[in-house]
């Protein structure tokens, strides 16, 4: 006895009562992945100064936000037409990287790319929506609605390169490497406490750890990671030129003065003395 319809059942079911116009109109992130994105920010956030940052978040901040994305994108409709799994996974990754508006569409690059190779990512991030190469992605997106959750692996091993691709202060080894891994892990039924100690074991002796902070953002926005800043160009220094050794001006030659030659002594006459006074003389005294 069958017990559960797919998602497409459900819109064939809607189509037929003329209310899948309503469906369109529902969003939902899943609360597991609400909580687990709670959990795990307050955990395992950001890295400051060589240490694993946690913050304290509802969970729910970006719900909104994820909403009008995907409303202004691949439609509602293709939305709801995913699996639990690839909701999380998505929403997950929208509360870390891709927050922003207007969005980075880093979300949209990501699963296109995982549904056609063919896709550069670096296309479509960042760009504005009319672009045609966001336009294609788009496009891609929603001809694979029906069967979107048959690229669920595909996409995972897109957002291993996407959250490498963005790493700085070695957050891809201690948080993002991780992070898609929890979440599938969560939503599977495992517990969120036992999943967070495995990661912590994971990583233990590789990091000393912070504690959380206890703030709540004041805003709905996650914390965007600690950019570094770019390295301060070297200032040139002028080397100072050589200094050229000043070359004594030579003092004009002055005329030789005439040595009037002295005459030559007439050598005295030695008087022979006694050979008990001769002296011994060594010519190494000289």
């Amino acid at each position: 006895m069958k017990l559960f319809i797919t998602e497409k059942e459900k819109n064939n079911i809607r189509s037929m009562y003329g209310i899948i116009s309503e469906q369109t109109q529902q969003f939902e992130v899943p609360q597991g992945a609400i909580d687990a994105v709670k959990n795990i920010e307050a955990k395992f956030s950001y890295m400051s100064k060589g240490k694993i940052n946690g913050r304290t978040f509802k969970g729910n901040e970006k719900v909104g936000m994820l909403q009008k994305y995907m409303t202004d994108t691949i439609g509602l409709d293709c939305w709801n037409n995913m699996s639990t799994k690839l909701k999380s996974q998505i929403y997950a990754f929208c509360f870390q990287a891709d927050g922003d508006v207007p969005y980075k569409l880093k979300i949209i690059a990501g699963l296109a790319n995982a549904i056609d190779s063919s896709i550069i990512r670096k296309d479509i991030v960042g760009k504005p929506l009319t672009d045609p190469a966001v336009q294609r992605a788009i496009q891609v997106i929603k001809n694979n609605c029906q069967n979107i959750n048959s690229y669920y692996d595909r996409y995972l091993a897109v957002l291993d390169q996407q959250y490498k691709s963005m790493d700085f202060n070695n957050n891809y080894r201690n948080i993002w490497m991780y992070r898609p891994t929890a979440i599938d892990k969560i939503m599977s039924g495992e517990d969120i406490d036992k999943t967070l100690d495995d990661w912590s074991k994971f990583l233990e002796g590789k990091l000393d750890y912070e504690q959380p902070y206890a703030e709540t953002p004041k805003s709905d926005e996650t914390p965007k990671p600690e950019t570094p800043k770019p390295a301060e160009p070297a200032k040139e220094v002028t080397p100072k030129p050589a200094e050229v050794p000043k070359t004594a001006t030579p003092k004009p030659d002055e005329p030789a003065k005439e040595v009037t030659p002295k005459l030559a002594e007439v050598p005295k006459t030695a008087t022979p003395a006694k050979r008990a006074n001769i002296l011994t003389i060594n010519p190494n005294d000289f």
